[in-house]
């Protein structure tokens, strides 16, 4: 057996496969056997020097295993499926009870697996383990047995691997055949003595990449170098200084040139994009082909960057990308569905539209809408019952009939179909199982596409191929750290000092082995080799120049590609607006372009009134904290989807509605605290009821709000109850509406609560939150509606202004300083719940009769060396003047609404708690529709001075 070492992989290919073609054609009744990883990538190679491959064959080791036991006819055993293998492992684990049943186990499956091939790999029977910690022990005695117990259970008929069926079958029928392996697959204790004995009839070659050095790029070699090995190597000084000194502890200085250049970019996605376009332009300047150039990637990410850009770009390349297999996900959905019983996973099955009942976007639509908003989801597949399954049998049949019954028929669900079929035992499972089961052995769908005979290569870092295919410029991408090289963890069930023990390729191994295939890459061309590397991830976060590149720059001298001067290539013809320029046929963006500019974000002026001859408080409230979010909301009418959970205002009707319900109590001198929860639950259910709501509450969270909003009536009633026994104010009315004649328009709304002591008028807003009367805003348009209401009513019925109170209806938490075992005082209790608002200094204790120093009803305090009262109290004058404010205030609003004005001019302050008042963006629904832009757009800043001077008797009236 002749063995070929050396780190010049791809010079040692070539005159492999010349020194290959020679001999074939010199002896054409021999036969010639390249056994490699990618025959086809070989076979390309070959073609450059041939144009026939007449003796000489290109297959994989797999191919040759198969081959040699046709040769011999050795058909008695077949080698375990996937799916045999699996079932066994998880037969032994439970039936022995080891320490990997767990409800985890058919995770860990596949990996024990691995580990059983690397034992009959490496012929790995009674290790020695006493040095190791007794969890380590544990968990490999366990291993070891499941190995044994695994061996005594395969059939007579089936075998793990083919190896050992060929063992001692050699003989003088191969004597003509030629073996050259350029595969790291032999490597093994196992498969080298299987080569080995292969040797003694046939002319083996194998191709080691090595050198005799201590660097871990060695070590998957180790075991299997001789120092007699024939040792190719190249004249090339610029390559052996590149295999002495890459990935040691030292890094001379290369004198002459190298042949290395790199490109920079922000993220991997305009790494890419330069690649491509730097390849691009040089194509364009020097006429070469697509098949010139070569691209390595090191994972699925830059891998699917690479493929999805150079479809935008139209540029050929060779690889197939992987389909989503969308009827397996939907299998995969209803099976997690079915264990969780969660709806968006049902939902996710319906959304997948592979299902026959389920394919109209419009009814999916309602589906969904009616989810989101009112949490009602049907199970359309509750006749499928899994709990009755036992055997895997079991649980297939109902898979099979979800398939023909549910699913849209196509290739692929016949694809879907024949996969099932094959899951046949009597095996017992659970769904969770059998679930993992199907998630782990899932077949991939790739796209059926020819490369064109002029593509561009793409290849991962273990196909380090592009130097036989005669690239002639080649680019490493994602050349960061823990990247290239690759960053390896020491995770699994066999950590690295177990790996060491049982004399396992270890974390060290695979490094090298990572190490070795980079270097390769590096061969593989020594005029144009180009290493590119991002500054950041798609998401923001910095990444690092790999150590690799640090290395080669002190090595080497590394040009810059200035990326400035890349191609514009028509798809990426955006980038020019990125740079403040334009596509000249792009003239239906330009022309929108340019009117952005001009308009500075704003919209026209509108022709069309925005209203009925109706506007209510919350109308123009709206309007005066932005014109153009009342343009959406009134205008458009444009609504959000409603949320499952309720809403503010949902909650705001159901308390309103209790409380007009039980308005009554408010004056009975004395509430039967035991009945009254009865009666709350009375009402809200009512509600309920009368509103079709009952479905909601399937919902866990409105479960909890509805819970919550019975709490606060419980203790709302009681206190809007013993206000009314310490007040001269009798309730006249619950729910009124307001109408009132403008010259322009008619103003509406709802007033909660009216209550009335001889001429005087106080009106009470119910909230469910914390809201109050600023004068200095109110003045400026913010929380007028309640002003107005009680203007409108006093005018009307010929009153004097009483008040206008907010009543939190939210349950208080106390603050007390007493202990825990001294009793509370009602007294503290009811102050919490005190009303925010503003009353007529002339019915303070007509509000509240009891208090003498605070009130426990309203925001008052009596003063006793001035002799008065101070709080939220206002004169009659006061009143009134607020009132003349707000009614020219909406006069303004009313003109500019009516000259069609629906700038995006939203409130603002520069003082950042009254910006937080009057700002309506933080919550407005319609910031996607906005795009409230910093450059154009500016908010209209409100007064932040308190204006409460303007409306003291006295004062000039500043309108």
């Amino acid at each position: 057996m002749k063995t070929i070492s050396g780190l010049n992989y791809t010079l040692k290919i070539k005159e492999l496969i010349k020194n290959t073609i020679n001999e074939a054609q010199k002896n054409i009744f021999d036969n010639y056997y390249f056994i490699v990883d990618d025959p086809l990538f070989f076979e390309e190679a070959f073609f450059k020097y041939t144009d026939t491959l007449f003796n000489i064959r290109i297959i994989t080791y797999n191919t040759l295993i198969n081959n040699l036991l046709n040769h011999y006819q050795i058909y008695n055993q077949q080698k375990l499926s996937k799916l045999e293998t699996i079932l066994m492992i998880k037969q032994i684990i439970e039936t022995n009870n080891y320490i990997f049943n767990t409800n985890n186990k058919m995770e860990l499956i596949p990996e024990i697996i691995n580990i059983l091939e690397l034992f009959y790999l490496e012929e790995l029977d009674n290790p020695d383990i006493e040095t190791l910690p007794d969890l380590s022990k544990q968990k490999i005695t366990t291993i070891i047995d499941i190995y044994k117990q695994f061996k005594l259970a395969t059939p007579k008929d089936k075998c793990f691997q083919y190896e050992d069926l060929l063992f001692n079958h050699f003989n003088d029928s191969l004597k003509n055949n030629h073996y050259c392996f350029i595969t790291e697959k032999i490597f093994t204790k196992h498969r080298y003595r299987l080569i080995n004995q292969l040797a003694s009839i046939s002319d083996v070659t194998i191709l080691m990449n090595n050198s005799d050095d201590n660097r871990d790029l060695n070590k998957p070699f180790i075991n299997y170098y001789d120092k007699d090995n024939d040792i190719i190597k190249d004249d090339d000084l610029y390559l052996n200084h590149l295999n002495t000194y890459t990935f040691s502890l030292q890094a001379p200085k290369f004198n002459d040139q190298s042949p290395l250049y790199k490109i920079a970019q922000t993220t991997p996605k305009a790494e890419i994009e330069s690649v491509i376009l730097n390849i691009y332009q040089d194509i364009v300047d020097n006429q070469t082909h697509y098949h010139d150039y070569a691209i390595y990637y090191p994972n699925h990410e830059y891998k699917m960057l690479l493929i999805n850009t150079l479809e935008q770009f139209n540029i050929p390349h060779n690889l197939n990308k992987s389909l989503i297999f969308k009827e397996m996900n939907a299998c995969l959905s209803f099976l997690k569905y079915k264990i969780n019983k969660q709806k968006d996973d049902l939902l996710d099955l319906l959304d997948s539209r592979m299902l026959k009942k389920f394919n109209d976007l419009n009814y999916l639509d309602r589906i969904k809408k009616n989810y989101l908003e009112n949490n009602v989801l049907d199970d359309p597949f509750s006749n499928y019952d899994f709990n009755q399954c036992v055997t895997l049998n079991d649980y297939v049949k109902i898979m099979l009939e979800f398939i023909d019954q549910e699913m849209i028929t196509n290739e692929n669900v016949i694809t879907l179909i024949n996969y099932f079929k094959e899951f046949q035992s009597t095996q017992e499972f659970s769904l969770s199982d059998f679930y993992i089961l199907i998630k782990k052995t899932k077949p991939e769908l790739k796209e059926d596409k020819k490369p064109c005979n002029d593509h561009l290569y793409l290849l991962n870092y273990d196909q380090c191929y592009s130097g036989i295919l005669d690239c002639k410029k080649i680019y490493l991408t994602g050349v960061n750290e823990t990247v290239v090289p690759l960053q390896f963890k020491d995770t699994g069930i066999l950590l690295d000092q177990d790996l060491k023990s049982l004399k396992l390729p270890d974390l060290s191994y695979q490094i090298g082995s990572n190490q070795n295939n980079i270097l390769k890459a590096l061969n593989s061309n020594n005029n144009y080799l180009v290493i590119s590397f991002a500054n950041a991830s798609i998401d923001g976060q910095p990444l690092l120049k790999s150590s690799l590149y640090n290395q080669l720059n002190n090595m080497f001298d590394i040009k810059n590609i200035d990326i400035s001067k890349d191609y514009l290539h028509q798809s990426l013809k955006k980038n020019l607006y990125l740079k403040g320029q334009q596509d000249s046929k792009q003239t239906a963006l330009n022309t929108m372009i340019d009117k952005y500019i001009q308009s500075r974000n704003q919209p026209g002026t509108l022709t069309t009134p925005l209203f009925s001859n109706y506007l209510s408080a919350s109308k123009l409230e709206t309007y005066n904290g932005c014109p153009y979010k009342y343009y959406n909301q009134y205008g458009l009418k444009l609504y959000p989807f409603k949320k499952p959970s309720f809403q503010t205002n949902e909650i705001g009707s159901i308390v309103h509605y209790v409380l007009e319900k039980t308005k009554e109590l408010f004056n009975q001198p004395v509430i039967d605290v035991d009945t009254l929860p009865d009666i709350i639950e009375k009402y809200v259910n009512k509600y309920i009821d009368n509103n079709e709501l009952n479905d909601r509450l399937n919902d866990y969270n409105n479960i909890y709000i509805i819970k919550t909003v019975k709490q606060d009536l419980l203790n709302t009633i009681i206190v809007l109850n013993q206000q009314l026994q310490a007040s001269d104010f009798e309730i006249v009315g619950s729910e009124i509406e307001i109408k009132r004649k403008y010259p322009d328009f008619n103003f509406t709304g709802i007033v909660d609560r009216v209550d009335q002591s001889d001429n005087y008028l106080k009106i009470i807003d119910y909230k469910s939150s914390n809201k109050d009367l600023d004068i200095s805003l109110a003045i400026q348009g913010f929380n007028i509606q309640m002003l107005l209401y009680l203007d409108t009513l006093a005018s009307k019925q010929q009153l004097d202004l009483g008040g206008l109170l907010y009543f939190n209806t939210k349950k208080r938490i106390l603050a007390s300083s007493l202990k825990i075992t001294e009793e509370e005082s009602s007294e503290n209790f009811f102050k919490q719940y005190r009303m925010n608002g503003y009353v007529n200094e002339e019915v303070v204790t007509r509000i509240d009769n009891e208090f003498e120093r605070n009130s426990n009803i309203i925001k008052a305090r009596y003063v006793k060396k001035d002799d008065c009262y101070k709080g939220n109290i206002l004169s009659s004058f006061a009143l009134k003047r607020l009132i003349d404010y707000v009614t020219g205030h909406i006069e303004k609003l009313y003109d500019s609404l009516s000259h069609g004005n629906i700038q995006i001019a939203p409130k603002g302050s520069d003082d950042p708690a009254i910006f937080t008042k009057v700002n309506p963006c933080t919550y407005c629904n319609y910031r996607a529709i906005c795009n409230f832009d910093v450059f154009y757009n500016e908010y209209t800043l409100v007064n932040n001075e308190n204006l409460e001077y303007l409306i003291k008797e006295g004062e000039d009236n500043a309108n």
